[in-house]
């Protein structure tokens, strides 16, 4: 498995460096590393996406198309209740 995944980080790498890919793989790499990380926490929490709902506010369905919609980044004020509801700090910068 290890051998895979370096050939595809080569891959990747390489591909990187046509602009045209950049701003495709740019454009969905944060949501879908946002959506991951909010299924693995809520997961490692031992919480269901319904438990997870009721604590922010809103319906399972939202939860469900939040940790699976990369289309859509959510609001800050989305991702800030989320991280209250994982007991987890929200950060932000720029690089």
């Amino acid at each position: 498995m290890a051998h895979k995944i370096r050939r595809f980080e080569d891959r990747l790498r390489e591909e990187l460096k046509d602009p045209e890919f950049k701003k495709h793989y740019e454009a969905y790499d944060l949501p879908v590393r946002l959506a991951m990380q909010i299924a693995q926490i809520r997961q490692r929490k031992k919480m269901t996406q319904a438990q997870l709902a009721k604590k922010i506010g809103v319906r399972q369905q939202f939860v469900a198309r939040l940790e699976n919609s990369y289309e859509t980044v959510p609001s800050l004020r989305t991702l800030q209740k989320v991280a209250d509801a994982l007991d987890r700090h929200l950060y932000v910068d720029f690089r």
